[in-house]
């Protein structure tokens, strides 16, 4: 079955339909999922087939994947990826006061060089919580008023790791 790109948010979110967990990802396929990425900024896979190797796979198809510097989180198999919260019971599990991703965040804006994307795979969700929201800055930018977008134009902001002033 082919790739199929069915926009959720046009210009912001699409679902991407077709993909096949449980075979490998041919060029085609994936460079039909990297322009979707690009057209829409956020897109859903959905009902795959649980299996880490293919999403990994296609994580690298869209260029080196970046270690997050807090190792301990590391997924066993690679430290390409991070557990972000499993099975608290689970001795893999991330163990936080607070749940990784908690509050507004960008994946790595702190870096000189920060992340073209970030993958989130989803194995169980809870049946309370576990939302994962995106803003569109496109969006939001293009709808400022006139006076502001002169104002912040030019602007430099300065991102570093931490939150809460830490």
């Amino acid at each position: 079955m082919p790739i199929t790109v069915t926009a959720i948010r046009e210009g912001f979110v699409a679902e991407i339909g077709g993909a096949d967990s449980t075979r490998p990802l041919d060029a085609p396929d994936a460079a039909a999922i990297k322009q979707a990425l690009l057209d829409y900024k956020v897109i859903v896979l959905s009902d795959l087939a649980e299996n880490f190797s293919w999403l990994l796979a296609l994580c690298r198809r869209f260029g080196p994947l970046v270690p997050h510097l807090l190792d301990q989180y590391h997924h066993p198999e690679t430290p390409e990826c991070s557990i972000i919260r499993a099975n608290m019971g689970d001795v893999k599990s991330r163990r936080t006061e607070r749940p990784a991703g908690a509050y507004w965040h960008s994946d790595l804006s702190y870096d000189a060089n920060p992340s073209d994307a970030t993958f989130l795979y989803s194995v169980q969700i809870p049946s309370k919580g576990g939302d994962t929201l995106f803003a569109d800055m496109v969006r939001a930018y293009e709808t400022l008023p006139a006076a502001t977008k002169r104002r912040i134009d030019g602007r430099v902001a300065l991102h570093r790791y931490g939150w809460n002033g830490g």
